[in-house]
């Protein structure tokens, strides 16, 4: 039995809120994204490992015009409460947006440990 009560599958996107959980508007986020959250949201999707629930995205070789685009990016995402970065180049997806159905109370955990 998992630690915590998983969110209704029902409820997931539409902002609906059950006992346990306020469900993510995860398309709805998706289709507001500006041109740099985009980007930073396609790296951080291509990277992501499903044996860990984590996208390991590393920017170093890349011009810094587009490392402050993706820097941009990343704050945009971190403010609309999709993506944190747990440390440096390791970033975890709102696990109430892509839900990891083994991992889920692990990825859940940790998300609300992270500071934004």
């Amino acid at each position: 039995f998992p630690s915590h009560d998983r969110p209704s599958y029902s409820t997931i996107g539409n902002g609906m809120k059950t006992r346990h959980f306020q469900s993510y508007p995860y398309e709805k986020v998706l289709l507001d994204l500006t041109s740099n959250e985009i980007r930073m949201y396609k790296l951080i999707l291509d990277a992501y490992d499903h044996k860990t629930g984590y996208s390991f995205v590393d920017v170093s070789e890349q011009p810094q015009s587009v490392k402050t685009e993706l820097s941009k990016g990343y704050k945009g995402l971190l403010a609309k409460g999709l993506v944190k970065r747990v440390r440096q180049q390791l970033y975890l997806i709102n696990p109430s947006a892509k839900i990891h159905l083994e991992l889920f109370d692990e990825l859940y955990d940790v998300w609300n440990k992270i500071s934004g």
